[in-house]
């Protein structure tokens, strides 16, 4: 794990990438997407000396580490490593509707709608009913209790809406906290389950001067990208309620991982300066918070 990683041998892998990884950063300044943000050298270093199990087994210690320091910063039951957001998502659609003929309310910009190949209705066999997004990456309230269907033998049943925040289509727009709470109380008084699509969360928490755990607390569940401003791999996965865990196991779509401790390092690395940058629940707000060094 990446605290107990010996620091002469930090030091001595450092040193052995530092050429390599000051050649990348003075090759170009690529600004097509935060997704090709790279590594810290300190993340690099701890990749290299992780430690490794079989997570299949259950048994790799980075991995279970990096789920429940996920789920501590988050302030969710528990949280699972999955290896994309498309995976993440559908992960907690197949979820939350378990039920053949389940319908799910989104916006008509969302990642999920766009983006994800339909899963939600390829694989999971989930009805997608997309609401307009209004410019600021929201969806009118009232346009959802609208939507929700009425029980009715020839209809899907509604179970679940999903926003996005930060909203990748409307410009990087970044829901509040009062909205999503909002749409929380809206989606519980219809029996609905709330997903939020946090590819970008933690932008929206720097962005509002907030914690993490501040912006998913009315989600139900939430997906989170490590592998955008913060420079690691790939997707932390679904963090929300328990039952989320063992009905949401990897396994199920081939995603079993064994030995991938080395990159789940590297987002257990990318996670913890962002955790010590962003501001107490009732300290002073800051607007900008550094992605950091591992540790």
């Amino acid at each position: 794990m990446v605290g107990s990683v010996e620091q002469p041998q930090l030091a001595s892998v450092k040193a052995a990438l530092a050429a390599n990884s000051e050649a990348e950063c003075k090759s170009r300044i690529d600004l097509r997407s935060d997704t090709v943000t790279q590594p810290t050298l300190e993340m690099r270093a701890a990749m290299a000396l992780a430690e490794v199990g079989d997570d299949v087994f259950g048994d790799d210690p980075t991995v279970i580490s990096l789920e429940r320091e996920a789920a501590a910063l988050f302030q969710k039951d528990a949280a699972i490593f999955v290896p994309s957001g498309t995976m993440a998502n559908l992960i907690a659609i197949m979820v939350h509707c378990d039920s053949r003929g389940s319908e799910m309310i989104l916006g008509d910009k969302s990642h999920i709608h766009i983006y994800e190949q339909g899963g939600c209705s390829q694989i999971a066999a989930v009805h997608p009913r997309a609401l307009p997004n209004l410019p600021d990456g929201t969806i009118d309230l009232s346009a959802v209790e609208d939507a929700v269907r009425e029980p009715n033998d020839h209809f899907p049943t509604t179970r679940l809406l999903c926003l996005e925040n930060t909203h990748n289509k409307c410009g990087g727009r970044v829901l509040t906290r009062d909205y999503m709470r909002r749409a929380a109380e809206t989606a519980r008084a219809h029996g609905l389950v709330l997903h939020l699509d946090g590819a970008r969360v933690v932008n929206a928490a720097v962005a509002l001067g907030e914690t993490p755990a501040a912006m998913v607390e009315h989600a139900d569940s939430a997906s989170v990208c490590l592998s955008k401003g913060l420079g690691a791999l790939h997707w932390l996965g679904a963090a929300g309620q328990r039952r989320v865990r063992p009905q949401g196991s990897p396994g199920a779509q081939g995603a079993g991982r064994r030995d991938e401790a080395g990159r789940v390092h590297r987002r257990g690395g990318a996670l913890r300066p962002r955790r010590r940058a962003m501001p107490a629940e009732d300290g002073p707000r800051q607007r900008k918070a550094p992605c950091g060094r591992a540790v």
